[in-house]
């Protein structure tokens, strides 16, 4: 039962019956909590979490390379994602760009503040800054020429 489709309207539930969807909706927050802390278990991140930096690293990208290609926007796709001792790598690739006539000074800039700022404070970003580690965005055109590598070092922020 998905909790956003429960509307309740006081006058026609009794009050036993309220506690009654209570308790069933505390037990499938339960449930699904379980569910997620037995899906990272057997995929292996708790573990590699607590082993090192590397392994947590390599595992974040074998469980982002199961969703890999992705388009992220009508124009950009994520071909993959590599680790490597203390970085994390997004490899993109621009289904528009050609690299013979772009920017790349202004991208890289204009790109740089945007992730910089999302990385540095978004709470989702919370893991990298914590472990430390490098996030690199690399983007290749649409003829598969370097548009440019953007990094972020996480201990700066």
């Amino acid at each position: 039962m998905d909790i956003s489709a429960i509307t309740i309207t006081r006058s026609y539930i009794k009050p036993h019956s309220l506690e009654n969807i209570k308790g069933k909706i505390t037990m499938r927050f339960y449930l699904n909590l379980l569910t997620l802390l037995i899906l990272m278990s057997k995929t292996g991140i708790v573990n590699a979490l607590e082993e090192s930096k590397s392994s947590a690293l390599d595992t974040i990208s074998k469980i982002g390379n199961k969703y890999a290609p992705t388009q992220i926007t009508p124009t950009l796709i994520l071909k993959n994602i590599s680790a490597s001792n203390d970085s994390l790598t997004y490899h993109y690739k621009s289904t528009s760009a050609d690299a013979s006539r772009f920017n790349v000074t202004k991208f890289k800039s204009n790109k740089f503040r945007e992730l910089t700022k999302y990385i540095c404070e978004d709470q989702s970003q919370k893991l990298f800054r914590d472990l430390k580690v490098i996030l690199n965005y690399e983007y290749i055109d649409k003829n598969d020429n370097l548009l440019a590598v953007i990094s972020i070092d996480t201990n700066k922020c």
